[in-house]
């Protein structure tokens, strides 16, 4: 089934086929800083003005109007989640909005910082039966009773971490120390950059075997995961949620406006677009047509 591909952009919602052809525009001449989307539920976040959801063509405001929105999610069952600064997560369903307090309570919650100021919740895994959040700076805590109780998973992890991909208990985090891999649900953590040369590690995705990140900055920690690079010829960053893939399909946006397009799992890319405003979240859904 072919993928279709959305970005927020500086100046909208765009929507892609995967070959980089547009399907549509929503939300024109406004920054939306986060996408998500499942079967025909699409979900954006436009700074300023809230959390929007789409659902048979139509746009609905899920609240958050007065929030700063770093990530929007959506489980299997549709469910919304956002990641929030100051670091928090919430639960938006049934028309309503609801911060999962209980993360208040996780260990470590007191010295989340950054240094800009209050920390930031961008990293937000939700699938029926746990979420998985990573806070910049704080590290990594899961909750398996839809966020009552949470548990830090910080053993041997840069706790400044910016993307979460996760496939039953393996783990894997981009931070601003390089990569780092957890195969025991987060329990323990390896720094996991050998074939990386970079170190500043923001967007990650998982194709089926293979784990695509978006990496830059100086030179990284070492260790066992064997990365390999496989595209570098773009004008942009790939920031934290630009990075997206589904089946054989991996596509990632940049800051200089280009998308990237991968139909081989990662293995080769091809610049699609390169006229777009700065890209800074990817979602892939697959087509309903």
């Amino acid at each position: 089934m072919a993928s279709v591909v959305y970005l927020a952009t500086g100046d909208g919602l765009v929507t892609l086929d995967h070959a980089g052809a547009e399907l549509g525009r929503d939300f024109v001449g406004q920054e939306v800083a986060s996408v998500a989307a499942r079967d025909d539920c699409v979900v954006a976040a436009l700074p300023g003005s809230g959390v929007y959801r789409r659902t048979a063509g139509t746009w609905e405001p899920l609240g958050l109007a007065d929030a700063q929105v770093w990530a929007v999610v959506l489980d299997e069952g549709h469910r919304v989640y956002a990641g929030l600064e100051p670091a928090s997560v919430w639960c938006m369903a049934n028309g309503t909005a609801h911060m999962l307090d209980g993360l208040d309570a996780v260990e470590g919650h007191e010295e989340w910082d950054s240094p800009w100021g209050a920390a930031d919740l961008s990293a937000v895994v939700a699938e029926q039966g746990r979420l998985i959040v990573g806070v910049e700076v704080g590290g990594v805590a899961i909750s398996y009773d839809g966020g009552a109780t949470w548990s830090a998973r910080n053993e041997g992890l840069y706790p400044d971490v910016h993307h979460l991909v996760a496939a039953g208990d393996t783990l894997v985090a981009s931070t601003g120390m390089g990569l780092f891999c957890s195969r025991d649900e987060g329990r323990t953590w390896t720094s996991t950059d050998e074939g990386v040369d970079r170190g500043y590690a923001l967007g990650l995705a998982i194709s089926q075997d293979r784990v695509l990140a978006a990496v830059g900055g100086g030179p990284p920690p070492d260790d066992p995961l064997v990365w390999a690079i496989v595209y570098e010829g773009f004008a942009g960053a790939v920031e934290r949620q630009g990075l997206d893939a589904r089946g054989d399909v991996v596509v990632a946006g940049t800051t200089a406006g280009e998308v990237l397009v991968s139909t081989d799992r990662g293995v080769t890319f091809g610049v699609v677009r390169d006229d777009l405003a700065p890209v800074v979240a990817v979602a892939l859904a697959d087509s309903q047509a």
